[in-house]
């Protein structure tokens, strides 16, 4: 049986595989929180807060613009 190895494009690469790791992260999730459940915990508290002051900038650069 013969194999060959495939050549993609890096981009169309890139993207299965932030899909494969978007499809994976809940598994992932639930993995953790049950190994290590307070370094999952912290991971998504640093997450959260994180995306909070991401959008507080982005309302604060959206209110200074106006």
């Amino acid at each position: 049986m013969s194999k060959s190895i495939q050549q993609i494009f890096i981009t169309e690469y890139k993207v299965q595989r932030r899909r494969l790791a978007f499809a994976e992260a809940p598994r992932q999730r639930k993995y953790r929180l049950h190994h290590d459940p307070i370094s999952a915990i912290q991971a998504l508290v640093n997450e959260h807060t994180e995306i909070l002051t991401i959008l507080e900038s982005q309302a604060l650069s959206y209110q200074l613009d106006n």
